[in-house]
């Protein structure tokens, strides 16, 4: 089982309006075996409010279909000016390191939307006192660049040989 945390800021969860795809992400997750925990904030930002059951709170947790969920603060003002904005996700990145920090070590973090906040607080967690993960990275993006180019390779040459033939009658137009 890999442990899982998502970041985003914005994380509804299917029943309500707005983007779900987070969640659904985050439910397949679950339904794979992942124990999935979503770090999000919980003001609604189109209404520019703290809902009331949060009034007073900075870190809430709960479970919600299968996820642990872990609700934070950010500063409501959001969408008003670059200055609000700015608060607003410095104070979602803020709240969410200190949430990550009361949680066990994820294997893996998925950050998501807005990137920067997002991104922000989920590289707090990733960094480790491990430089030997620098090697293992580089090692997995030459293996996955190889097999790119190999890719690349067969599909040229598939065309290459695929699409004269299929112009000439010569191979089935389901196969080219």
């Amino acid at each position: 089982m890999t442990r899982v945390l998502y970041v985003s800021q914005y994380f509804v969860s299917g029943d309500q309006p707005g983007g779900v795809r987070h969640w659904q992400h985050t439910r397949a997750l679950a339904r794979a075996g992942h124990e999935v925990t979503v770090i999000t904030s919980y003001v609604q930002h189109k209404e520019r409010t703290i809902p009331e059951e949060y009034r007073g709170k900075r870190i809430v947790r709960s479970h919600e279909d299968g996820l642990e969920v872990i609700r934070t603060y950010a500063t409501p003002g959001y969408g008003r000016d670059m200055r609000s904005r700015m608060s607003n996700y410095g104070t979602f990145a803020l709240w969410s390191v200190l949430a990550e920090l009361r949680i066990p070590r994820p294997d893996v973090v998925v950050a998501s939307s807005p990137p920067l906040p997002a991104a922000a607080a989920a590289a707090v967690t990733l960094m480790r006192g491990e430089p030997g993960l620098v090697a293992d990275a580089i090692a997995v993006s030459r293996r996955t660049v190889a097999k790119i180019r190999q890719n690349l390779f067969w599909a040229f040459a598939y065309n290459v040989v695929g699409l004269p033939l299929a112009a000439l009658g010569g191979l089935s137009p389901m196969l080219a």
